[in-house]
């Protein structure tokens, strides 16, 4: 069975291969900033015309005017530039008030595209990494005023910092962390400068990197294979806390999500794990009821076991009763196979909901897929219930979603990479 947890690891992120149960990597050298890259000879990734699938339509869709309540998404159109995406993320990168967008290649390639005044989005700059990136985050880590970059890959030297300077970016250090599947940056100990948190999936823990000369390093134990990590604040002490999604053993028992309550020194003494559903592969956490308690979410990517599948394709949604209790976690229907989720109000009607990139379940010993390609949105009712949700087609597997207002419109678009095509898409909305 950890070799079957092994290689769902290999699944989320899909651009490295596996064998017998192992992680079979090459680390590329670090070469600073580099050219952007030639086209591709095979072309560039597919413009699909793949319609949105189980999109009721809404009253109000296509007349032209946004209100409460409405989603109208529009077919994937791919962002220029090509990379095998495993994380896609959105920040103001150049402090122009505009949100650029930055996403970590399993190609050992990181894109990094700037919106233009015409609120296009253009490819400016591409990274050579150190490593197969499987997140990124960002922080003034050094603390002269720009925002650096940090990445994190399953590969021997698993993450890695690189500044950004006037003249574009230079090699930071690099981290001997080899099963780094996923990094937050935030202020955990108090000094003004953002940390690291790097999700170890083969050590069953995080490592806390402090922002310094030294980047000091500690480790504290979570679950069972730690797939994700996020940084929030979830007992609303003013520290930042680590919540994590623990991929888990057959054991459901083991299957869970784990916050480790910081103290504002840089330590998380304190732990909670919480069962959810079956291999959670990504939480996070957001007030979903409006009591001002933050509720924790979990997507289940589901396993399978000598031909039979346990179980998963869920959103585990955990209610947060003020400090550091829970309720007893609540599943929803999910596409096949979530293995990334966003939280943002997407149909505008007060209510955090929930988008989830379905990759589809799959059986590595007999290799049987079912489902998949899509992305999910559950529509929050305004009391941690997802009852009514959407099912928008990709034009393949798809491991990351965030969503953001991109030509701030004041109507979200999603973000989506499909590593498989070797590309980014946005899901714009036209009411």
């Amino acid at each position: 069975m950890r070799r079957l947890r092994t290689l769902l690891t290999c699944l989320v992120f899909a651009a490295i291969a596996c064998d017998d149960g192992a992680l079979d990597v090459e680390v590329p050298g670090f070469e600073g900033p580099a050219e952007p890259a030639p086209p591709d000879p095979a072309g560039g990734p597919r413009e699909t015309d793949i319609p949105p699938e189980e999109v009721p339509p809404a009253a109000t869709c296509g007349d032209g005017v946004a209100a409460p309540g409405e989603f109208c998404p529009e077919p994937p159109r791919a962002l220029p530039g090509r990379l095998e995406a495993n994380r896609v993320r959105v920040v103001d990168w150049d402090g122009d008030r505009r949100p650029d967008v930055v996403a970590a290649g399993g190609d050992g390639t990181l894109l990094v595209w700037r919106t233009t005044v015409r609120r296009q989005l253009l490819v400016s700059t591409a990274l050579a990494a150190p490593t197969l990136a499987s997140d990124v985050a960002f922080g003034d880590f050094d603390g002269d005023g720009d925002l650096d970059l940090a990445a994190s890959g399953l590969s021997a030297d698993g993450t890695w910092i690189a500044w950004q300077r006037a003249a574009g970016f230079s090699p930071g250090p690099v981290f001997a962390l080899p099963a780094a599947s996923a990094l937050a940056a935030g202020d955990v100990d108090g000094d003004g400068l953002p940390d690291l948190v790097v999700a170890d999936v083969d050590g069953g823990g995080v490592t806390v990197l402090a922002a310094g000369a030294d980047f000091a390093e500690t480790a504290w134990a979570t679950g069972v294979r730690p797939a994700s990590v996020v940084l929030r604040d979830i007992d609303g002490d003013g520290d930042l806390d680590a919540l994590v999604a623990n991929t888990g053993a057959v054991d459901a028992a083991r299957d869970t999500v784990t916050v480790r309550f910081g103290d504002g020194q840089g330590g998380f003494a304190d732990r909670v794990d919480v069962v959810v559903g079956n291999a959670p592969v990504w939480a996070d956490a957001a007030d979903l009821d409006g009591d001002g308690v933050l509720d924790l979410v979990a997507v289940n990517y589901g396993t399978f076991a000598e031909g039979e599948y346990l179980g998963g394709d869920t959103l585990s949604v955990v209610r947060g009763l003020g400090g550091r209790a829970f309720a007893p976690a609540l599943d929803w229907p999910t596409g096949n196979g979530p293995v990334h989720l966003a939280l943002a109000d997407i149909d505008q009607d007060g209510d955090v909901d929930v988008v989830t990139a379905d990759r589809g379940d799959y059986d590595p010993l007999f290799d049987v897929e079912r489902g998949g390609h899509t992305l999910t949105a559950l529509f929050n009712d305004g009391a941690a219930g997802f009852a009514e949700r959407t099912t928008v087609g990709l034009p393949s597997r798809p491991v990351a979603v965030e969503v953001a207002d991109l030509d701030l419109d004041a109507s979200l678009e999603i973000l989506v990479a499909c590593p498989q095509e070797r590309a980014v898409y946005e899901i714009e909305q036209a009411p």
